[in-house]
């Protein structure tokens, strides 16, 4: 994780936050379950990797129809 941005800032929101923080241990498998979707998008719509569509800044878009 600390070598994507995306998800050193995911890790840390989830281990920062006010409601619902989680130990140090357990954002492991939140981090695994979101790079399994953000591969499911990219292979399923064709939506190339882009770090601010990963974050939600941004919306998806595909690449080729």
């Amino acid at each position: 994780m600390p070598n994507n941005p995306v998800m050193a800032a995911r890790f840390g929101y989830l281990t920062n936050r006010q409601d619902n923080r989680l130990s140090a241990s357990k954002p492991g498998p939140a981090g695994a379950a979101a790079c399994l979707r953000w591969i499911h998008v990219v292979v399923t719509r064709h939506v190339t990797w882009d770090p601010a569509i990963a974050a939600g800044a941004s919306p998806a878009r595909r690449t080729r129809p």
